[in-house]
């Protein structure tokens, strides 16, 4: 009939603005979609080898222990000093950064890479996140001075401070950022210089403490791309806040002379954090359901990663202790960089990212590449 034509024109005419719509919801769908689009790192000029570890430290103390564990029968008798170190701490090397080598540097040369990975400019970032244990003063926030190096005009950034699951905090709270719309592209970057924080005379935190910097940049996916994060879990123990601590240069402990040296340092009580944490993380693991093919750990010491070995194939996991040792913040981006420029991580593949912090924070990111 002739009216048909004209009613079929009419209800085009009447839809228009519900098809708009809809493919405006279409096209932001993919705002709970999160792709890693870029990643890069920062290596300190000094590679510090065992053997030149051992101009650093006390002679004595270090040749107690060894005598401790030969007596004990845990090690065997005629390693050099150097070895002994391998063999106790589980590393041959770390790097150390210089004086002009600062966080906010390493971090913003971190940043470069990363942006050349993903093919980006600054002016495509919408938000930077610096996440990190350590930097370069408490005042101005460090973020302020690696978004100065890099020129990012205008371009919002501040801190995510959880010591070393920090880059996790920063990548969940990134992941809801993009998912809701509020930015398309974000930079997290990840500069540690732990061996600023470390005591000489404290051999069992000095040697394995290395300074690194990493970067990671996360994008809107598009509606095609398989790329999201799939799950996160985290959680907190408070039972464990003063396990692991650096006391002055803070509110309550402010910088003055009622202090020791050792206070102004990195210090542990790893006897209680051995005996208790894998029990923890083991717990809290359980609870999850997790689809991987590659493993990303924060890799603190040698025994953390001998009871990540019993709950993860070794295959799977990236190590990196061996080279940097312990980079606190670091360690996870760098050991996903890793991951990636190697082309082990393929587009599609999943991996599980997990980590703890001083305090104690446990996380757990699972996501697809």
């Amino acid at each position: 009939m002739w009216y048909v034509k004209y009613l079929m024109w009419f209800m085009r005419i009447i839809m228009y603005p519900y098809n708009l719509f809809m493919n405006w919801i279409n096209e932001d769908s993919n705002v709970f979609s999160t792709k890693i689009i870029g990643t890069g790192c920062y290596l300190p000029r000094a590679h510090v080898t065992n053997e030149e570890m051992l101009d650093e430290l006390n002679s004595e103390e270090l040749k107690e222990k060894y005598d401790r564990e030969v007596n004990k029968g845990r090690m065997k008798n005629g390693l050099t000093g150097a070895e002994f170190i391998k063999a106790h701490y589980g590393l041959n090397s770390r790097y150390r950064a210089n004086e002009q080598e600062t966080n906010s540097f390493m971090g913003a040369e971190a940043c470069k890479e990363a942006m050349i990975a993903a093919n980006v400019t600054k002016n495509d970032i919408d938000l930077m996140l610096y996440a990190a244990a350590s930097m370069d003063e408490i005042i101005p926030d460090t973020s302020t001075k690696v978004h100065n190096l890099l020129k990012l005009d205008g371009v919002p950034s501040f801190s995510v401070h959880s010591t070393c699951i920090s880059f996790m905090q920063a990548m969940n709270m990134a992941n809801a950022f993009i998912k809701s719309g509020t930015y398309r592209t974000i930079m997290i970057v990840s500069p540690e210089k732990l061996s600023s924080t470390t005591d000489k005379d404290d051999i069992k935190t000095h040697v394995i403490m290395g300074d690194i910097a990493a970067a990671v940049i996360l994008q809107r996916a598009p509606t095609d791309s398989s790329s999201r994060v799939l799950n996160t879990k985290f959680a907190t123990f408070g039972e464990f806040s003063d396990q692991i601590k650096c006391n002055v240069g803070n509110i309550m402990h402010p910088c003055s002379g009622k202090y020791t040296n050792k206070d102004y340092y990195f210090q542990t009580e790893s006897v209680n954090l051995v005996k208790q944490v894998p029990l923890l993380v083991k717990k809290f693991l359980s609870s999850l359901t997790m689809d991987y093919s590659h493993v990303v750990i924060h890799q603190p010491s040698k025994i953390a990663l001998s009871h990540a070995f019993q709950v993860f194939d070794k295959n799977m996991v990236t190590e990196t202790f061996d080279t940097i040792g312990n980079c606190a913040g670091a360690t996870i981006p760098y050991n996903l960089h890793k991951l990636v420029t190697s082309g082990k991580l393929k587009r599609g593949e999943n991996v599980l990212i997990v980590g703890l912090g001083a305090g104690l924070g446990v996380g757990c990111i699972n996501l697809c590449y």
